[in-house]
């Protein structure tokens, strides 16, 4: 029998279980740092996307303030109001999002954008009128909130004005359109598509969060902001649990086409008949809720059981959250939004 004596690093053969080099397990502290970095540069991304929005609406506010003959078109006609309006959302809104989504998918830092069928149908169609009535509830909060504030401060706050007009079919065609179907689409590519998957990483919860505070802060005024971060957790909720966008979506679209109609009625009914007709809507989106909440909750006895703790699980959620928003980017937009929301407060 020949004997084959063992090779000069058979110690680190021993010591690194069979592996034939020295293999040497990642330092926590530079993994912790390079995960630091990671986060802080999401945070940037996603604040100057957040900015590049604001710029450029207020560069075209500018140009259309110049412009007279295209002002009084914008001002007195709803249909010309309503079709820039659509497209400020998807070129000013869709496309500084679009541009860091492939800033980031180039460095394998965003997320995969999910726009496939639900993991379950049944949890699909019973979170939709769920996640509808959290956003009625987030918008009763909010209207109370504001009144509170009025009677016991005497600060109003308000909100910008679209220039819509809810008499006419085309009108409310076109309000549809604008306010409803091109937001769900963009806005929910921008928060829920780049923003929260790319934060998924770092725990379903936390991009929940965070990326409902961005859905909050873009909205500039304080009637929509309370109201936006509320929706903005049941709307995140709805498509982890779903493993799809589409529940976002419509949930959005529905939400939105809600305060249209709220609108539409208040143009054309009486105030009486259009508070009956809201309220028994109210009513039966909410009894269609409980029903899904008790089938839901009933399948689904841990809510949570679908919120993975991320692969990274070495942070505090504070240390994730300072990543996040301490860069200049990052507090230039809270800066920004912050000027923006105290113009609507008065």
């Amino acid at each position: 029998m020949n004997y084959y004596p063992p090779p000069n690093n058979y110690n680190n053969y021993q010591m690194n279980n069979g592996y034939p080099y020295n293999y040497q397990t990642p330092n926590p502290v530079f993994m912790k740092a390079n995960e630091k970095r990671r986060i802080s540069t999401l945070g940037k991304s996603f604040a100057v996307a957040v900015i590049l929005f604001a710029v450029l609406s207020t560069v075209f506010g500018l140009l259309l303030s110049r412009n007279t003959t295209l002002l009084n078109e914008y001002t007195n006609n709803s249909a010309v109001a309503n079709s820039m309006n659509t497209v400020i959302t998807i070129l000013m809104l869709g496309g500084p999002f679009a541009a860091v989504y492939f800033y980031l998918k180039k460095r394998g830092f965003a997320g995969g954008i999910p726009l496939g069928s639900p993991y379950d149908k049944k949890d699909f169609l019973l979170l939709l009128p769920l996640g509808l009535a959290v956003c009625i509830l987030g918008s009763f909060a909010t209207g109370l909130f504001a009144t509170f504030v009025d009677a016991i401060f005497g600060v109003e706050f308000s909100q910008p004005d679209d220039g819509s007009s809810y008499t006419s079919p085309m009108g409310i065609g076109m309000s549809l359109l604008q306010t409803a179907f091109v937001p769900a689409f963009i806005e929910e590519f921008a928060i829920r598509g780049v923003v929260m998957q790319s934060l998924r990483r770092y725990g379903d919860a936390f991009a929940v969060v965070a990326s409902s505070a961005v859905f909050a802060l873009m909205h500039g005024n304080m009637i929509q902001i309370p109201f936006a971060f509320i929706a903005g957790l049941a709307i995140g909720y709805a498509v982890i649990k779903t493993g799809t966008m589409w529940t976002g979506i419509i949930i959005h679209f529905l939400n939105n086409s809600m305060a249209i109609l709220s609108l539409s009625l208040a143009d054309n009914f009486s105030e009486m008949q259009a508070t009956i007709i809201m309220t028994a809507f109210y009513a039966v989106v909410f009894v269609l809720a409980i029903i899904c909440a008790v089938i839901y909750f009933g399948k689904n006895r841990n809510m949570f059981s679908c919120f993975s703790k991320g692969e990274i699980t070495y942070f505090k959620n504070s240390e994730k959250a300072s990543a996040l928003i301490f860069n200049i980017p990052a507090i230039v937009a809270i800066i920004v939004y912050a000027v923006e929301t105290a113009m609507y407060i008065g």
